[in-house]
C-alpha cells in the first residue's frame, strides 16, 4: 500500500462523525493546565508526595498522534486505529492511573493477559458435543465503548477494593475524577487536523 492509499483509507475512517469530531482550536495548551492544577492541588492535600508529583507532571507536552496499521489479514486491508499518547500531557496521568487500576481488572474472571495466557487456560477445556467455543472479532473496541458504563463499573470495583489504601493515599471520588478528565480529553493529531 502506498502512501496515498494509506491517506485515503485513515481520511475515511476519520471521516465516521459518529466517532471523531474535528476540533477547530487545538485543547492541548489547556488540558496541560487543568491536569497541572489538579495534580497540584492533589500534592497541596498530600494525596500524592512531591516525587509522584514530579513524576506525573507534564511540561511541553506533545499531542497524541493517529496512526493506523494496516490489517493485511482483513479483506480490503483495513487499518486500525493507534493513537499514540506517549509524551501527552495526560500520558503520565494514565500510567499512575493504571498502577492504581491494574490490580481490580482481574476481579471479574473473565480478563487474560495476553494470547498466551488463554491458550494455557482452554488448552485442556473439554467441549461437549453439543457446544462450540466461539471467537469474535470485535471491530473498534475502543472507540465503541460506553464511558459512562467503564466509570460506573471502575467506581463499583474501588468501592469494593479493600486493598486500595495500600496503593494510593486517593479515595474513590479523586481517581474517578482524574479519570473522568483523562476519559473526556481524548483528541489527537492527524497530519493538521485535531
Amino acid at each position: 500500500m502506498d502512501r496515498t492509499d494509506y491517506n485515503e483509507k485513515m481520511e475515511t475512517l476519520l471521516s465516521d462523525h459518529q466517532t471523531y469530531q474535528l476540533v477547530h482550536k487545538p485543547p492541548f495548551a489547556k488540558i496541560e493546565r487543568e491536569i497541572y492544577h489538579k495534580q497540584l492541588d492533589l500534592t497541596k492535600k498530600g494525596k500524592i508526595d512531591d516525587s509522584t508529583y514530579y513524576k506525573v507532571r507534564s511540561t511541553d507536552a506533545i499531542p497524541p498522534a493517529i496512526r493506523g496499521p494496516i490489517k493485511h489479514h482483513k479483506a480490503g486491508h483495513p487499518l486500525r486505529p493507534i493513537v499514540s499518547c506517549i509524551g501527552s500531557a495526560l500520558y503520565n496521568t494514565s500510567k499512575f492511573l493504571t498502577d492504581i487500576l491494574t490490580p481490580i481488572q482481574n476481579l471479574n474472571g473473565y480478563s487474560v493477559s495476553n494470547s498466551m495466557n488463554f491458550t494455557k487456560q482452554v488448552a485442556n477445556q473439554e467441549i461437549a458435543e453439543d457446544e462450540v467455543m466461539v471467537s469474535f472479532d470485535v471491530v473498534s473496541l475502543f472507540t465503541a465503548h460506553s464511558v459512562n458504563k467503564s466509570r460506573v463499573y471502575i467506581r463499583k470495583k474501588l468501592d469494593e477494593d479493600t486493598t486500595l489504601h495500600s496503593r494510593t493515599k486517593l479515595n474513590t471520588d479523586e481517581i474517578i475524577s482524574l479519570l473522568e478528565f483523562t476519559f473526556s480529553n481524548n483528541y489527537f493529531m492527524s497530519r493538521e487536523n485535531v
